[in-house]
């Protein structure tokens, strides 16, 4: 099995082209998602920090409430984590197709936020955070769930772009491993968004 992520369909073509050329008996399964820039770049980030250990991978289930994976425009954004052994804190962050980032949970309204040891939680169920506008297509939600908040810094806006943001949140990871021995989790979750 191939699998990841390609930044435009022709990459896939290509892609498929190559996999043709293989005779059928050892031919791989092909199963790649096309996240074009600059969403990529930032899956690239995240696969450099699990590559470093600054995060690991599992431990973590991540769905939107209700099992859709489809946000219309205006919809709102609830997204349930279940699976942690222990209570851990959350971060939970929108990568847009824009280049940006919105950090949706902690904020101001809820500033510190928790998963409970052996349980799930669905964030977002007052429906306060909703899905944005154009451009439409596969965007990504991402969980860290680590022991102890991550120090990111005064983060005043909402928003920002996410090759800033990636860079302070990875050097972040890094010393909450420090101190608590053991990397942060994270797990992420394609949305495809749709006009209303």
């Amino acid at each position: 099995m191939v699998s990841g992520i390609v930044p435009d369909e022709g990459q896939r073509a290509r892609l498929l082209q190559i996999a043709e050329r293989v005779p059928a008996a050892g031919r791989p399964e092909i199963s790649v998602q096309v996240v074009p820039p600059p969403l990529c770049r930032s899956l690239v980030s995240f696969d450099k920090m699990q590559g470093s250990g600054a995060v690991a991978q599992g431990g973590l289930e991540v769905r939107l409430a209700g099992g859709s994976s489809e946000l219309r425009e205006g919809d709102p954004i609830r997204v349930e984590v279940k699976g942690a052994q222990e209570a851990l804190d959350v971060r939970i962050d929108y990568f847009s197709l824009d280049g940006w980032v919105r950090h949706m949970w902690p904020n101001p309204a809820e500033p510190v936020a928790r998963l409970p040891a052996g349980g799930k939680r669905v964030f977002g169920e007052g429906g306060d955070i909703r899905a944005g506008g154009a451009p439409f297509g596969t965007e990504l939600i991402v969980v860290i769930a680590s022991r102890g908040p991550l120090e990111l810094g005064s983060r005043r806006q909402e928003a920002e772009l996410a090759a800033w943001y990636l860079v302070d949140l990875e050097s972040a990871l890094r010393r909450n491993r420090e101190g608590v021995g053991t990397s942060p989790s994270v797990a992420t979750l394609y949305v495809q968004t749709r006009a209303r």
